[in-house]
């Protein structure tokens, strides 16, 4: 049948020793190490995961100051567009008004370099008149009554 002998005895002892010693020694340590190897792999998984969460929320934040930001700039632009036309429209207005003022200003000046040029043309015709008149009739007429006659004609009064 089966003959155990010495030597299988002795061998299983010492594969059972070395077994409990690499056991003890190794399978310890290793396992330790394992462990602490899948706790530093887990805290790094959850680091990383609690990374991706500050950095979605960072995003988010993000996108919400940039599309507060663009929001602004919006009302910005409007505002400025608003500005710039009521600008425009009290430009407009203030040249329609200074125009409007140069234009009645020449009119007054056309109308008194009008009245003028007819005052001075009256008075030429008065004394043109009187010259003629004098020489006509041969005597100096150049008194003020004279002239206010002269004058009268010439309005047309003293035609009538």
């Amino acid at each position: 049948m089966l003959d155990i002998d010495f030597t299988f005895l002795w061998t299983a002892v010492n594969l059972l020793i070395l077994y409990f010693v690499v056991r003890f020694f190794l399978f310890g340590r290793l396992g330790k190490y394992m462990d602490e190897r899948a706790k530093s792999i887990s805290n790094s998984i959850e680091e990383g995961n609690a990374l991706i969460a500050e950095g979605e929320s960072a995003k988010q934040e993000y996108e919400k100051l940039m599309a507060d930001a663009n929001k602004k700039y919006d009302e910005l632009i409007e505002e400025a567009r608003q500005k710039a036309s009521i600008e425009h429209d009290e430009i407009i207005k203030s040249a329609k008004k200074e125009a409007s003022g140069i234009i009645s200003s020449a009119r007054q000046r056309a109308k008194q370099l009008e009245e003028r040029a007819q005052s001075e043309m009256r008075d030429k015709a008065a004394s043109l008149a009187l010259v003629a008149a004098s020489k006509v009739i041969g005597a100096n007429m150049d008194n003020q009554k004279n002239r206010e006659l002269v004058d009268d004609f010439i309005r047309g009064e003293g035609a009538a």
